[in-house]
């Protein structure tokens, strides 16, 4: 027995002697730094530092400085812990908890690749969500743009449609799908938009809409800025304050869900429920019984969803409606996915098509002639087919834009302005110069009067005052002033209305038509260029030596190089000493001028982000110039732009017409 008993005491005691054994191992490799950790803390650096310049990118310059020491020691501090809890890489984070197996997710646009394995996915996920608890221990009221986000998947719009219609989702419905589906992205090299040329991104009425590469830029910068943004939700406190202010105010349903702007450039269903989920988790009211303002608070963010969700389903209804009177109507699913694009598209194709339609200017009947048959020309060949009706008559279109008042309304609405201020700044500047020219046009063919939908634009609209206001100086700048104005009617004096008669041939001497032509164009010439000023007289010559002739074989595009350059040194020469003032006016000159200037768009601009150099001008109103300092003189149809010169007068590159107007 005693044999026995030591024996069982030798083999517990070997057993305890393996297990302490296999303790200390254990111990050893978690707390072991092996050979890819070496280099683990300046990993852990760079990656803290990575993750907090994004968690902090859409603060302003000095709250930034002061966020990140702070945020990147508490990132750091947390790699660290996990990398040696879990014997991880320093330079790589936690992988993702297990998640119950879900359906696969749909196939994406034949545009995108195969998306990544969902492991990465997960840990940049993860890495993202770590990130912003982290950051809200800092109270931040700051947010960034809502999550990146690819195209929604069915489920998502079953959800959305089943909310619009009246039953409310729960605060983290269907989120893990679409998170995932939104740290995809894209999945191939973005497109960009027209690089600068001569300082300037966009110029006159060139038809952006009718381009497709231009199109797919837009959309691919609105889905680069949405894989490029977290909302980081701040204190709950401070959320619900913003979301119910005390003064009596109340916030648009975007400012709510912090949706729309240029810096994101439109949203969708996928978007707005992302946002609602994020905001949703902290002011529920279960989580917040201590504010009283709590339940008022997620009330108002249910109701910002549902009313974004509402207006998706009217901006869509509203693209067919505008694009409705055109023989190429058609928008695939991916253009309404995030409709505000569309939706802008469509009204400034509306737009620019009135405008080509009814011509402005001097337009003699050949340049008329030229215009109809361009309508029959394809849109990627540089003709006009993007304005060619759908029952093939002009004037049909017009008097529905002239005399309906649905059309006018459309393009006053509240879905309309989101879609504006979603727009590139460069589109929105083009947009409202045509607005503009639309009701002087109106005008014109009624005797001076305007429908009363016209204020309700206005109202919408508020920047079309400070650009009548720039074109009131423009005006005034042609205009004769001084002691060279007194006694004229109209800018023309008694004495200079006579036309001096030239000495005629003589008897039996043949008089040449083409000669006698030139003599009379040229006396009536002179007798209209005394009502203009000197600076004005001076870029009417360089008018009709770089622009063609109206009688001509063919017009001017506004993508010529040369009418680039016109125009952007006769905006330069007008704009610049506006902007050097220092007068009385000079703060309105230079806030109506702040309408053209380039903005930086942040996430969505793809060339800046690329290292492009920012152009000055976003865009320059080419037409309003032309026609305004050119008046009688310049002309504008579905072709082009041409100056009213001899058909023989041959014409001249931009830097041979400075040096032959100095001379």
């Amino acid at each position: 027995g005693a044999v026995a008993c030591g024996a069982r005491r030798r083999r517990r005691r070997r057993r305890r002697r393996k297990r302490r054994r296999r303790r200390r191992k254990r111990t050893k490799k978690r707390t072991r730094r092996r050979p890819q950790d070496m280099e683990g803390d300046d990993a852990l650096e760079r990656r803290a530092e990575e993750m907090a310049q994004r968690s902090l990118a859409s603060l302003p310059a000095k709250v930034r400085e002061a966020k990140l020491p702070a945020v990147r020691a508490a990132l750091l501090q947390r790699l660290r812990a996990e990398a040696a809890a879990g014997g991880r890489p320093p330079c790589a984070p936690a992988a993702a908890p297990a998640q119950a197996p879900q359906a696969p997710p749909p196939p994406p646009p034949p545009l995108l690749k195969e998306p990544a394995a969902p492991k990465s996915v997960d840990l940049a996920l993860v890495a993202q969500r770590r990130a912003a608890e982290i950051f809200s221990q800092f109270g931040s009221r700051q947010s960034a743009a809502p999550a990146p986000a690819a195209a929604p998947p069915s489920s998502s719009q079953a959800r959305a449609a089943a909310s619009v219609a009246g039953s409310a989702p729960s605060w983290d419905e269907g989120g893990a799908e679409e998170d995932e589906r939104r740290d995809a992205g894209l999945r191939r090299p973005p497109t960009d938009l027209p690089p600068p040329q001569d300082g300037v991104e966009a110029c006159g009425d060139d038809p952006w809409f009718a381009d497709p590469q231009v199109r797919l830029a837009l959309r691919d910068a609105v889905q680069v800025a949405h894989a490029e943004f977290k909302i980081l939700v701040g204190d709950p406190a401070a959320e619900i304050a913003r979301i119910c202010p005390q003064d009596g105010r109340e916030l648009l349903a975007g400012a709510v869900l912090r949706l729309g702007g240029y810096h994101l450039g439109g949203y969708g269903e996928a978007d707005v429920g992302y946002a609602y989920r994020q905001l949703s988790r902290a002011l529920h009211p279960d989580k917040n019984r201590s504010n009283p303002s709590a339940s008022a608070a997620f009330q108002r963010l249910h109701d910002a969803q549902q009313e974004l969700k509402l207006g998706l389903v009217e901006m869509r209804e509203m693209v067919k409606r505008l694009a409705a009177p055109f023989r190429e109507c058609a928008s695939s699913e991916e253009e309404l996915e995030r409709p505000q694009e569309a939706l802008f598209a469509a009204a400034a194709r509306l737009l620019g098509a009135v405008l080509a339609l009814a011509s402005e200017g001097q337009v003699p009947a050949t340049a008329r002639r030229r215009a109809a048959s361009c309508l029959q020309v394809a849109s990627s060949q540089g003709g006009g087919s993007w304005a060619a009706p759908l029952g093939g008559s002009s004037e049909g279109l017009l008097a529905a834009w002239f005399q309906e008042p649905g059309l006018l309304q459309a393009a006053s609405s509240p879905p309309m302005r989101r879609s504006y201020d979603c727009a590139p700044k460069r589109y929105r500047a083009q947009f409202l110069c045509a607005l503009s020219r639309v009701a002087q046009l109106e005008g014109q063919r009624s005797g001076g009067c305007v429908r009363e939908a016209w204020s309700v634009v206005w109202e919408t609209f508020p920047e079309l005052t400070l650009w009548q206001e720039l074109l009131a100086l423009l005006r005034k700048r042609c205009q004769v002033h001084g002691r060279a104005a007194r006694g004229t009617v109209d800018g023309l004096r008694p004495e200079d209305c006579f036309i001096p008669e030239e000495d005629g041939p003589g008897d039996g001497q043949e008089t040449d038509p083409r000669q006698e032509k030139r003599r009379k164009k040229g006396a009536k010439d002179d007798e209209v260029e005394r009502a203009f000023s000197q600076w004005a007289r001076r870029w009417r010559r360089m008018l009709r030596a770089v622009l063609p002739g109206g009688e001509a074989g063919t017009a001017a595009s506004w993508s010529d190089p040369e009418v680039r350059k016109l125009c952007a040194a006769l905006w330069r020469d007008f704009a610049d000493p506006l902007g050097a003032e220092t007068g009385a006016g000079s703060a309105a000159a230079r806030r109506c001028l702040a309408l053209f200037r380039t903005e930086a768009r942040g996430a969505a601009d793809v060339a800046a982000r690329r290292g492009s150099a920012p152009a000055e001008w976003a865009f320059v109103p080419a037409a309003d110039l032309l026609l305004i300092v050119g008046e009688g003189l310049v002309g504008s149809t579905l072709e082009g732009v041409f100056a009213d010169a001899l058909p023989s007068q041959k014409r001249l590159h931009f830097a041979s017409a400075i040096f032959q107007t100095m001379m």
